[in-house]
């Protein structure tokens, strides 16, 4: 997109740089339980180059011998499979057959069976022998059809080892490596209030050297009395990023419920105008490849589902855990309360929020 365009590729972040932002966060007394952990993965993209994708010749010798021996394996126990398979469907059609001649030729028939050591002699109608035929063929069904999806599923994989063989030349810098480390546009926390959502989102971009068009905002910042001065104040925001397109850009919005929220009938016009706006500039026909939106709402189940699926990532920050909250009232001076009592002051304060415990 950015080539497209003739504008320069945003610069990367530093795997480190992100690992340090977390952990310095860590250090500040954010209490995460596994939070930072799912976020990192989230950034992952803007770490990442093309060169990260690329493997070398001696590489790819080694992965092309072990594809080769697992295709190998995979044909032998294909041939196996269909062995079996033409086994089963020439007795089962071996029923057919026996079916078709006694329609054509419906008379008695004396089977011989053994019983106590004697041979004895049973005459079976031919609607009896049909149906018998009919039993054994629904037995063979189920077998069949288990045989047939291991055979299509061994296909699948060999068919996925041959294209891997087909796309040798991964250097050339396709477009289906490049959509692999495609920078996601945004992320959403969500949560009960006090809970630390919006001190991580304005504190994060900064940490990580995403640079921001405009200080922290909150969404009822941005409404305005004059129609239209609403939409136009978003658009500039956003097209600011357009300035330093080598770089990736952010704007952090709290309580993006409010300027968000779903669309129903009953929606007024001036609502429905700032979130298509917002949609414009992200994936849209505004869009403005090098910008990203940090937000944080309470409230995710009235939030519009279009601006929702742009959002990449979904980070439910909750209530602090015991161990969280052991974390952070650790924190407390020795002076202000005896350290023998911090067991007791954890489990007091079960289900409080980490506002409630700062």
């Amino acid at each position: 997109e950015f080539s497209k365009a003739g504008v320069q590729s945003p610069a990367k972040l530093d795997v480190e740089c992100v690992q340090l932002s977390f952990d310095e966060m860590r250090r500040e007394g954010f209490a995460d339980d596994g939070l930072f952990d799912q976020m990192k993965l989230f950034f992952l993209p803007l770490t990442m180059v093309e060169e990260d994708l690329t493997i070398n010749k001696k590489v790819w010798k080694s992965i092309s011998e072990s594809l080769s021996t697992e295709r190998n394996t995979l044909m032998g126990k294909k041939q196996e499979l269909s062995i079996q398979l033409n086994e089963k469907l020439d007795e089962y059609y071996r029923h057919d057959d026996a079916i078709r001649n006694l329609r054509l030729n419906p008379q008695s028939t004396t089977q011989r069976s053994a019983k106590a050591g004697r041979e004895e002699y049973e005459t079976f109608s031919t609607t009896e022998l049909i149906q018998e035929h009919r039993l054994a063929m629904q037995k063979f069904e189920p077998i069949r059809e288990n045989l047939q999806k291991q055979i299509e599923t061994i296909d699948d994989l060999i068919n996925s080892i041959n294209q891997s063989f087909s796309e040798e030349n991964i250097n050339s810098g396709t477009k289906f490596d490049r959509d692999l480390i495609k920078p996601n546009r945004g992320f959403i926390m969500y949560g009960p209030p006090g809970t630390g959502k919006s001190d991580i989102m304005s504190k994060l971009s900064v940490r990580m050297g995403i640079s921001m068009v405009a200080p922290p905002l909150a969404a009822g910042e941005l409404n305005r009395p004059l129609v239209g001065e609403s939409e136009r104040i978003i658009s500039d925001i956003c097209m600011r990023c357009h300035r330093i397109p080598y770089l990736m850009c952010c704007v952090s919005i709290d309580e993006i419920d409010s300027l968000a929220p779903k669309r129903k009938d009953g929606t007024s016009d001036g609502n429905v105008a700032k979130l298509s706006v917002l949609l414009s500039v992200i994936d849209g026909i505004k869009d403005v490849p090098n910008l990203m939106i940090f937000c944080a709402t309470n409230r995710l189940h009235m939030m519009d589902d279009a601006f929702l699926r742009r959002m990449s990532g979904k980070f439910f920050v909750g209530r602090p855990s015991s161990n969280a909250r052991k974390s952070i009232l650790s924190g407390i001076k020795p002076w202000h309360m005896p350290p023998n009592l911090l067991d007791g002051l954890t489990t007091a304060t079960t289900n409080f929020s980490g506002a409630a415990l700062r």
